[in-house]
């Protein structure tokens, strides 16, 4: 076993060296789930997140360190809803003022409770996050890296709640904000927007949900029993 991983090591690094990052990637997650299945060193696991890191500083744009914290999201959070809420009281006067407010709070509401819904189920499970990035492999929304080395001593069950909650929770968040869009919105647009992006986010985690997903990384990690790391 020591072999096939000291190899993968060996393709990734030449790949990395050759700029192709994102074949680097393919073969770092193979040797990933080799390290779940088989159980690996600690060491193992620390230079298959510097290798992840790097290749990730490279495919997606990297957010400052303070991206990291749950604080910045829970600031986040509360502007995203004051921005939405300020929306909502100019609706009146103008639509296209409404309008605008409307998409730039829809945009960080979705955004923001995304993110936060990873970052507090890894305080609650003890996992640590290495780094968050601008962008996904499918949506936009932010990529949340987590420590290997506590993300893998975590329960299956821990594991996926931590994917999982991110796919629910986008799905609840447009859905409330569809309702409030009904109730409150006066202008027609808005209430199409809100229709056609409920719609669209519940067609996104459809069909991409058996390539890259969180309800697929959470499906993933309900099979896989506890990872065994040695010191």
């Amino acid at each position: 076993m020591e072999e096939e991983i000291k190899e993968l090591f060996k393709r990734i690094d030449e790949l990395i060296s050759k700029k192709d990052y994102r074949s680097a990637n393919k073969i770092l997650s193979k040797l990933t789930s080799k390290a779940r299945y088989d159980g690996v060193s600690i060491d193992i696991i620390r230079e298959i997140e510097k290798r992840k890191i790097l290749i990730y500083d490279n495919i997606f744009v990297p957010l400052p360190t303070i991206f990291s914290s749950i604080y910045i999201w829970i600031l986040g959070l509360i502007l995203s809803l004051f921005l939405f809420y300020f929306a909502m009281i100019y609706q009146i006067s103008s639509e296209y003022l409404s309008l605008l407010f409307y998409l730039i709070a829809l945009a960080l509401i979705l955004v923001v409770t995304h993110t936060l819904s990873h970052m507090v189920l890894a305080k609650l499970y003890r996992i640590k996050i290495s780094k968050v990035y601008l962008g996904g492999m499918v949506k936009l929304q932010p990529t949340v890296v987590a420590e290997y080395s506590s993300y893998f001593t975590a329960s299956p069950e821990k594991r996926k709640n931590y994917h999982a909650i991110g796919a629910y929770v986008t799905i609840l968040t447009s859905l409330i904000i569809l309702l409030i869009s009904f109730i409150f919105y006066v202008h027609l647009s808005v209430k199409i927007i809100s229709i056609i992006v409920f719609i669209g986010i519940l067609i996104t985690d459809i069909i991409f949900s058996p390539k890259y997903s969180d309800l697929k990384r959470a499906r993933r990690e309900i099979k896989i029993k506890e990872i065994t790391i040695s010191k």
